[in-house]
């Protein structure tokens, strides 16, 4: 048995960085083909769909901003009137979720740091 792969780029814009494979099995009742050249083909087919299930493993793309605790990207965030802050370690929370979280406990919500209201800031994108 052979597994041969043809990929092809999708033609929406935002999907540009999917990519569709199609899949076809082909059989032969020859025996003079060799059984290393199947196998080969296989494993080459396997390496090749790889990286494509670690394309879509990540469900949002790198450079996304987004509330860790409330789970709303930066266009919810804005909209709603809430600003996007960072504490002094780089932890990025809108300033909602933030106020609210030290109010309950001085520390960071990512890494129990003690913060105070004081240790972050509003970040402009």
């Amino acid at each position: 048995i052979k597994i041969t792969e043809n990929q092809r780029q999708g033609r929406n814009l935002r999907l540009r960085s999917q990519r569709q494979s199609d899949s076809c099995v082909l059989s032969s009742d020859d025996e003079d083909e060799t059984r290393d050249n199947d196998v080969y083909v296989t494993d080459k087919v396997s390496r090749e769909l790889g990286p494509l299930e670690d394309e879509t493993a990540s469900s949002k793309p790198s450079g996304t901003v987004s509330c860790p605790i409330c789970m709303d990207g930066y266009s919810e965030i804005v909209q709603s009137g809430r600003l996007i802050v960072s504490t002094k370690r780089g932890h990025v929370f809108c300033s909602q979720c933030l106020r609210d979280s030290l109010r309950n406990a001085n520390s960071c919500p990512t890494c129990r740091q003690k913060l105070t209201h004081r240790q972050y800031h509003p970040i402009y994108i």
